[in-house]
């Protein structure tokens, strides 16, 4: 079973492949909160497309997608059943990826109260 949470990739070893360029904009993209959940929406849309992604709503890849295929009356149970473990490793896929551009999270600098320098 995929567990999106324990990657065996850490960022020294996505750095080995990744372009310091390349790990500079995944940091960006990784600090816009507003862009990487749209293209999580986007990425996931395909796998659970059955109207629970809404807009302006953080993404829930756990709701509903298996009742596409339970509408289905030519869908067998078994056919039913492969259908829906292929789709949640799709979405544990994703997720783990999601995770392992976290790794590229940047810290934050605490804003500072008053001038420093006085």
């Amino acid at each position: 079973m995929i567990n999106a949470d324990n990657s065996n990739a850490d960022k020294e070893y996505l750095d080995q492949f990744l372009t310091e360029t390349e790990q500079a904009k995944i940091s960006q993209f990784w600090m816009d909160e507003i862009m990487r959940e749209a293209i999580r929406k986007i990425l996931l849309f395909s796998l659970y497309n059955c109207g629970v992604i809404s807009k302006g709503k953080v993404h829930r890849s756990h709701v509903n997608f298996a009742l596409i295929g339970a509408e289905d009356k030519n869908l067998s149970d078994e056919k039913l059943g492969k259908e829906i473990k292929i789709r949640w490793a799709g979405v544990q896929l994703l997720a783990t990826a999601f995770n392992d551009i976290s790794k590229y999270k940047l810290e934050e600098i605490p804003k500072l109260k008053g001038n420093p320098a006085r």
